[in-house]
């Protein structure tokens, strides 16, 4: 902002410098944190162990198997963009503004399957046991963390969890949910 407020002023009064402001590079900005076997058994024992929260362990595996970002997941996640045929889904359109096409792996499609028997698969996808859309807050998610004794874990880290996970079963980095096209391993 401090940069563009100095071009816009060099423009309009013809200053004629800027001050020197360092820019950081894109690798700085970027944190990149994902969960771990260990941690992802402590989180999935986590939310086991409490009854408020056992129901919503199949948002953490759609999460961990398909890389979605957690509005696309809660909000843009239709039954009618699901091929379950073709082991597919479409997002049609992301943060990003770009539609995305999801390569549903084994465990994404049993995960389905759940929700597909939460409701009467039409709609969004993500539901509760009672069948009722659920938003983005994932208010139960925070919680669970903090129960598993995980430090620095946000949702978005499931991202990279996925990605990571592509990319040590040897995936091309294509196919990391950070490109145009999300993948998953079948």
């Amino acid at each position: 902002m401090i940069s563009l407020a100095y071009e816009l002023a060099r423009k309009a009064i013809k200053i004629s410098e800027k001050p020197v402001l360092e820019k950081k590079s894109e690798a700085d900005c970027k944190r990149v944190r994902f969960l771990t076997p260990e941690e992802e058994a402590r989180l999935r024992a986590a939310i086991r162990s409490n009854p408020l929260w056992a129901h919503h362990e199949p948002e953490l595996d759609l999460a961990l198997n398909t890389g979605l970002r957690r509005g696309s997941m809660y909000l843009d996640f239709v039954w009618e963009n699901v091929d379950m045929a073709n082991r597919t889904a479409r997002i049609p359109r992301t943060k990003n503004g770009d539609p995305v096409t999801i390569p549903l792996n084994d465990r994404a499609l049993r995960t389905l399957a759940i929700f597909r028997a939460r409701g009467e698969g039409a709609g969004r996808v993500v539901r509760n046991i009672a069948g009722e859309t659920l938003n983005v807050t994932a208010h139960w998610f925070v919680s669970a963390v903090q129960a598993a004794g995980i430090t620095d874990f946000r949702w978005h880290d499931l991202r990279h969890t996925f990605a990571s996970r592509l990319r040590q079963a040897g995936c091309p980095s294509e196919t990391s949910p950070s490109s145009s096209d999300t993948g998953a391993s079948r």
